[in-house]
């Protein structure tokens, strides 16, 4: 991971956000976001049934302008009161009542952003299929894909690996650039992870893990843009292995332009689409891009 001690001087453009609390009271607010912080499918549907506006109601925000969506998507996979079907139950309810996806809270996150930052596979996979935008960037410029990966790659968040194969099926901002999760403030500046932006590609890359740089390639990914097309280093020896070369000429291959095409067709449907197929079941596992191992460690 490459961190700047020193930042080069940047400007800060001040953002200005406003809370409002949607046409309801602090007390039905809070009753209505405990009732789901609960997992009380029953109160949530009989609150939602006596609302005076059910759309103020279902899109209402806490302080930091979270909605009962990103209340649901934060919870852990781990969290042992939270069962991810229970999980996807309230959030069909709250979809039947008009819950807006794609609202933002106070960092500009959505509940697509949270739910990659919990982990929570199951919960990413429902909002795509239910229409969340996966190209919404937070207010630093990090997308859920570029979350997903810095996690991956560079926390060693292991369990981002399927989320990062769902995000690739939708269309994700993919090679948008940004410089990363905030460090620290240094005087009237702000240091971040990255001087300049980069690519999810490139925080692969920097992470010096080959499969998630592949698995980024191979589903689309730029990387003839990259900051960090470089060679890397065999420890049993002093040869130079080219591998990023070979990634960029595999890129550029015909089967992967084909592989492309049918991906960008298929969309979230892929794994069904691929499944009907009467194809090979090698040819199968290079359309999903399962040829590619899970990472166990990176190396840097």
């Amino acid at each position: 991971m490459r961190y700047f001690g020193l930042p080069r001087p940047i400007r800060v453009r001040q953002m200005l956000l406003v809370y409002c609390v949607l046409c309801v009271d602090s007390d039905a607010v809070n009753e209505f976001h405990l009732a789901v912080m609960q997992l009380d499918c029953r109160k949530v549907v009989y609150l939602l049934r006596n609302a005076d506006k059910l759309s103020d109601t279902v899109n209402s925000r806490d302080r930091s302008l979270r909605t009962a969506t990103m209340l649901i998507a934060r919870r852990r996979p781990t969290d042992r009161r939270f069962r991810s079907h229970v999980g996807r139950s309230m959030l069909d309810i709250l979809l039947e009542a008009g819950a807006q996806l794609d609202l933002v809270d106070s960092a500009g996150n959505t509940a697509l952003m949270h739910a990659v930052l919990s982990a929570s596979a199951d919960i990413v996979d429902w909002l795509l299929e239910a229409g969340s935008d996966a190209r919404l960037a937070n207010h630093i410029g990090v997308t859920p894909l570029w979350q997903s990966v810095f996690d991956m790659t560079s926390r060693r968040k292991y369990d981002q690996w399927p989320i990062i194969r769902r995000l690739l099926l939708a269309d994700c901002a993919a090679d948008r650039k940004c410089r990363g999760p905030l460090l620290f403030a240094y005087g009237m500046e702000y240091v971040y992870c990255y001087e300049e932006p980069v690519s999810a590609f490139d925080v692969a890359v920097d992470g010096g893990c080959q499969s998630t740089a592949r698995l980024l390639v191979g589903a689309g990914c730029s990387s003839s843009t990259s900051l960090m097309m470089s060679t890397t280093t065999n420890q049993d020896s002093s040869v130079t292995v080219t591998w990023l070369d070979d990634l960029l000429a595999e890129s550029r291959s015909l089967q992967q332009l084909c592989r492309l095409v049918i991906r960008r067709r298929a969309g979230l449907r892929l794994e069904t689409v691929v499944a009907s197929l009467c194809l090979p079941a090698q040819l199968k596992s290079f359309l999903l891009l399962d040829n590619i191992p899970q990472p166990s460690h990176c190396s840097t």
